[in-house]
């Protein structure tokens, strides 16, 4: 993650555009049937993905959403009240402390506490914070983004929804998963839910064998 090329067009970073790309890389390793697993931004592209192709004749035999809002506007909502909580915290910890200091304590707690539970940052993740696009700003690049059920009336995949205990996106950005896999599902299949205990939103690093257990019970 964080080793590809990094476009300074900022058009190049788009949920269209992510979806091209793993649609292309798909193609080139002529898989004709697949799990798809997305985390954060990458639920959603998987996602996405899937609306367009569930005519295809290649198959998706599941897919993972972990840690995906269905709606990005009350994750970025959650995570700024979360700031405004610590801010408040820090304060009436040490009055005397400026607002640049200040600042990156609210972020170091942050993510203690809501983005990735561990003592220090895992090299993964802070390899593909270095490097990730030039242009790139996060999820404010896409704080439009709300997901809506397949116009198709191709059944959608069995799905599995991950969450973190403590992660910032929380119930309120997850509900809408729930009816749009409902719906796409005749036979009244509806996502299947497992909730990662003392884990927030990079789950997959908090606890990885919990995590690949869930992943592997789901695919076979």
């Amino acid at each position: 993650c964080g080793r590809s090329s990094r476009p300074e067009d900022k058009h190049m970073y788009s949920i269209e555009n992510a979806v091209h790309d793993l649609s292309a890389l798909i193609h080139y390793l002529h898989l004709e049937k697949y799990h798809l697993l997305g985390h954060s931004f990458g639920g959603i592209v998987a996602y996405e993905f899937l609306k367009e192709n569930l005519s295809l004749s290649s198959k998706c035999l599941s897919i993972i959403l972990a840690n995906t809002p269905c709606n990005m506007e009350t994750s970025l909502k959650e995570s700024s009240r979360l700031k405004e909580e610590m801010r408040e915290e820090i304060f009436l910890e040490s009055r005397d402390a400026d607002d640049q200091v200040s600042d990156k304590c609210i972020m170091e707690r942050l993510r203690k506490r809501n983005e990735c539970r561990t003592d220090t940052v895992p090299s993964p993740l802070a390899c593909a914070i270095e490097n990730r696009g030039t242009i790139f700003s996060g999820p404010e690049a896409v704080s439009d983004y709300i997901a809506v059920p397949s116009t198709y009336e191709h059944e959608l995949p069995p799905a599995l929804l991950i969450k973190g205990e403590h992660d910032f996106v929380n119930e309120e950005c997850i509900k809408g998963w729930r009816n749009i896999f409902s719906c796409g599902n005749k036979k009244g299949m509806t996502i299947r839910e497992e909730l990662m205990e003392n884990c927030s939103h990079y789950c997959h690093l908090e606890n990885g064998p919990r995590f690949g257990t869930l992943v592997k019970n789901h695919c076979f």
